[in-house]
């Protein structure tokens, strides 16, 4: 670890190692990362060079960070990603300047500069607390923008549960996780509806016919295993729930009025939740129809050009 820290500050030269091993917490910062500006730089090509061992062939980028042969030179934004600096902040140290290969100039660094850099910005100590301040704005910034999106998801679920005749309920694992996860929500808000429909019309509508079915399938698993076992009436309603008769109709909700399928009242929530839905779906079955379309063509193509290719040549005797 004190070669990989020492090429990492500048090849041969000597870093205050003092301060970095006898700071657990600050080389667990290192090493593992708390935030993209050092992890992508530092942090990913330590882990690789600590147990490169039981890792997979690291990428060229990364082996020439782990081996120190990038002190051959620094491009501006990767030594500012290094130090945890800002592209302007390391921008008047000595360099020279680099033609890219798509055009324009890049501002290269060579070792001696990324190491003076290093120690003028209050070395390991400092290089420690911008990481901390970093991390500290990401995840506020970030909790901000979270907040703000479980408030907004929260309100279009309502709209959307109130528009097939249902209350939101904090028991709900679909709905917990559409609440708490954006991408979640993306994938699965249909789901999540579907899921809140199903719940209701088990509990409310088979007049205890669901009730009494879970009750007796957790009688015979205790019976099975000779005892009461965490997670039995969770294993019983699963159970249960894929029986045919536990299936939720498809010719209408009850407790709506009748003349609406269970997909029109279900694509009716989904459309509330949001608008564009309904747009971007047809609008996706198209792309499909045309891709469709396309690959049946270049096939009759291909096999058509078989038959020409072929046509001409004679059957063996």
């Amino acid at each position: 670890q004190e070669r990989q820290i020492a090429r990492t500050f500048g090849g041969g030269a000597t870093p205050p190692m003092e301060e970095v091993l006898g700071n657990p917490e600050l080389l667990d910062l290192l090493l593992h990362g708390v935030h993209r500006t050092t992890r992508r730089q530092v942090c990913v090509a330590w882990r690789l060079a600590t147990d490169g061992d039981r890792r997979p062939e690291p990428p060229d980028q990364v082996k020439e960070l782990r081996d120190g042969t990038w002190t051959a030179g620094l491009t501006q934004g990767r030594l500012a990603q290094l130090l945890a600096l800002t592209p302007n902040q390391v921008a008047c140290y000595p360099h020279h300047v680099r033609r890219r290969c798509g055009g324009g100039e890049c501002h290269i660094f060579d070792a001696a500069t990324v190491l003076s850099a290093f120690h003028e910005h209050g070395g390991i100590q400092e290089l420690a607390h911008r990481i901390r301040r970093i991390a500290e704005r990401s995840r506020a910034r970030d909790g901000r923008a979270a907040e703000q999106g479980a408030q907004e998801r929260t309100e279009r679920l309502d709209r959307g549960l109130a528009a097939i005749g249902l209350a939101p309920r904090s028991d709900s694992y679909w709905q917990r996780r559409a609440l708490g996860s954006a991408s979640f929500w993306r994938l699965n808000l249909a789901a999540t509806l579907r899921s809140a429909a199903w719940m209701h019309w088990l509990h409310e509508h088979t007049h205890g016919r669901y009730r009494d079915a879970v009750e007796a399938t957790v009688k015979s698993l205790a019976d099975d295993a000779e005892r009461h076992y965490p997670g039995i009436y969770a294993e019983a309603s699963s159970l249960v729930q894929q029986r045919a008769e536990f299936q939720l109709p498809v010719d209408g909700l009850p407790w709506l009025p009748p003349g609406e399928t269970t997909e029109m009242a279900l694509l009716r929530a989904e459309h509330t939740v949001d608008p564009q839905l309904l747009q971007r779906k047809r609008r996706w079955e198209g792309v499909l129809k045309h891709r469709k379309q396309a690959k049946v063509e270049r096939a009759q193509a291909f096999n058509r050009r078989v038959v020409e290719r072929f046509a001409g040549l004679s059957a063996p005797p």
